[in-house]
């Protein structure tokens, strides 16, 4: 008798797990109330990535003369709304076809009978199981005051239901939502400001490379206040009071729209999970293994944003989904490398460790390359960092198409493939993987 696998989420994690549990011959019952894709095709992803991929083909037809109003962005809308009903009516299908059974219904984890843990739904139906994957992603961290409301208060849900163009705005935080938001209302015309506690954004990369970011970004036109502790949002008829501390002294300004992009927390609390048996780390995500992803009840994984950890990404769902049904029907694991990459304008992409004896670098444009003068791409910088003996340990890049050209560096550091392997393949042309070859 094939286990049964019961799937809290649908979204990247969910349904990663639920193929690799198909392919593997197990039973699969997958529960979320929102359409097929979770919150990630429905909300925040797939329709910021949508936009942003908008402006910047909105950017190129400038360039070649064209002009866009902001009386047509009811247009890019419907085409987002059609995009994502595709996708949501695939995923379905998909599901289908797999034989994956799909309950539009949270879930809440009990005590089990025959196992540490059970899923009941809210309509009162009872799964027990041999496996359980919770992938119900995080929320939106709030800010004390003003509750958003979709209109002055937003949170990143909004790129699926923003009726117009915001003349300003202010945005706080400056993480990958912030900084993609930033970009994607900057080139929409809006004035843009980013609040951030930092002295700079995106920890996890270089500082130079995150400050080249922002420096771009700057010169767009967005302004950023660094070390900008923000204390509380005040409502009022026409705007919104931030309120904030910088170094100790309290400031305040008003503005007429304000997005919160300053971090996610768990689904569920620390009281629902502790006496179920569940440890949690520091911000209350279940603590997992990080190869496996188990939490610390037997036959219990969390997945994606459930289980935390630095950098809160898709791609990363989907490999701890599979990687997590692997390890439940007893397949040995390794380690694999994730790239993370922010779809700002331009591009920021890194993989791997960036600490290691030898750095390689190159950067565009230059005589060589043709990609960037047939699609006037702004400067390209790569860097790939190698051990002693030129083992490719990791690398980031800054550009279009950071995150392709992180692909592939991302194999190379599984692969364990030396520096000299990655420069000497004839990469496509003209494309932006050329870069590669060039990298000394």
């Amino acid at each position: 008798m094939s286990k049964h696998v019961v799937i809290l989420g649908g979204g990247p994690g969910g349904l990663s797990a639920s193929l690799t549990a198909r392919q593997q011959g197990l039973s699969v019952t997958l529960l979320d109330p929102e359409p097929p894709g979770g919150n990630a095709l429905n909300h925040s992803l797939v329709p910021s990535k949508f936009l942003l991929n908008a402006v910047a083909t909105l950017e190129h037809g400038r360039r070649l003369g064209s002009r866009w109003h902001r009386e047509e962005w009811d247009q890019v809308m419907t085409d987002q709304h059609r995009a994502m009903e595709e996708m949501q009516q695939m995923t379905r299908q998909w599901l289908d076809r797999q034989g994956v059974g799909y309950i539009p219904e949270s879930g809440r984890l009990v005590v089990g009978e025959a196992r540490p843990v059970a899923v009941e739904t809210p309509s009162g139906e009872r799964l027990e199981a041999d496996v359980v994957i919770i992938a119900t992603g995080s929320k939106q961290r709030l800010v004390p005051g003003a509750k958003p409301d979709g209109q002055r208060v937003m949170i990143p849900r909004v790129f699926h239901m923003l009726k117009a163009v915001p003349e300003e705005i202010a945005i706080i935080g400056a993480g990958a939502t912030g900084l993609e938001a930033a970009s994607l209302f900057i080139r929409l015309g809006t004035r843009v400001t980013v609040y951030h506690a930092g002295t700079r954004p995106l920890a996890d990369f270089s500082p130079g490379l995150s400050r080249t970011l922002a420096d771009r970004l700057t010169a767009e036109g967005v302004q950023f206040v660094w070390g900008a502790r923000i204390t509380g949002l005040e409502a009022r008829p026409e705007t919104v009071v931030l309120h904030w501390t910088e170094n100790g002294v309290a400031h305040e300004a008003a503005t007429p729209h304000v997005l919160l992009a300053s971090g996610r927390i768990p689904v569920f609390t620390a009281d629902e999970l502790r006496p179920l048996g569940f440890e949690l780390d520091p911000k209350g995500f279940f603590a997992v293994d990080p190869l496996t992803s188990q939490t610390s009840v037997a036959g219990v994984y969390a997945v994606g944003d459930a289980a935390g950890g630095s950098a809160l990404l898709a791609n990363r769902a989907v490999m701890q989904g599979k990687q997590a049904i692997l390890h439940a029907v007893g397949q040995s694991l390794v380690p694999t490398p994730v790239v993370e990459a922010i779809y700002t304008i331009p591009e920021i992409a890194r993989v791997g460790s960036t600490q290691g004896t030898r750095r390689y670098r190159a950067e565009l444009p230059n005589g060589l390359i043709l990609k960037p003068y047939l699609e006037q791409m702004p400067e390209t910088a790569v860097e790939v960092v190698t051990d002693a003996d030129g083992i490719v340990l990791g690398g980031e890049a800054l550009g279009p198409h950071a995150a392709d050209l992180m692909n592939v560096v991302a194999l190379a550091v599984a692969a364990q493939v030396s520096i000299d392997h990655l420069q000497r393949v004839s990469y496509a042309s003209p494309t932006i993987g050329e870069i590669l070859a060039q990298l000394a």
